[in-house]
């Protein structure tokens, strides 16, 4: 076999060319494949954020939800505490507008509208205590004509007040109603 030697020459470039080019070709696969494990990588960590991003986004819709079930339980909760206000002061009028059966000094009652008719007791221990029944007078217009009145000595007093008539006391304490 004969051997040239210039075709040798020619030949180990190519050679040398090949090996690069497939060194080339070699280290652009392993790139590729380097790229692509983390191409994957990055698309399961994506889908994993996504997924996050889902159960956050449910998790909001859920506390606006119950948000505004709170809101309206408390719009409910105003109106039902202004209802009960209401009624409260219904109550506090119409006790006030019953007849009273335990009477203070210093305030003038009348039989059968802002007290009940009866016998009232007093522990009259004070003896400044004093106390009247008056009446409209039948004579004089606008007039009061007393009936009665009298002063404790620091025992128990009794008086009797009969529709019509006004009643007032002071310094004997407490009126109760006794029949």
């Amino acid at each position: 076999m004969e051997f040239h030697l210039p075709a040798n020459r020619l030949l180990l470039p190519l050679i040398g060319a090949s090996m690069l080019a497939t060194a080339a070709i070699a280290a652009t696969i392993t790139l590729w494949a380097t790229s692509e494990a983390n191409t994957a990588e990055l698309e399961s960590q994506l889908q994993l954020d996504r997924d996050r991003a889902d159960r956050l986004v449910q998790q909001l819709a859920d506390y606006e939800d119950a948000d505004t079930g709170l809101r309206g339980r408390e719009a409910e909760l105003v109106a039902r505490t202004a209802e009960l206000d209401a009624r409260e002061l219904a109550v506090a009028e119409a006790e006030a507008a019953l007849p009273a059966t335990f009477l203070e000094d210093g305030r003038t009652y009348t039989g059968g509208t802002s007290m009940l008719p009866g016998t009232y007791h007093a522990a009259a221990t004070d003896e400044s205590c004093s106390w009247s029944i008056a009446a409209a007078d039948a004579e004089e217009s606008g007039a009061r004509e007393i009936l009665d009145q009298g002063l404790g000595d620091g025992d128990d007093v009794w008086v009797v007040v009969e529709a019509g008539q006004e009643f007032s006391s002071a310094g004997c304490g407490g009126w109760s109603r006794v029949e």
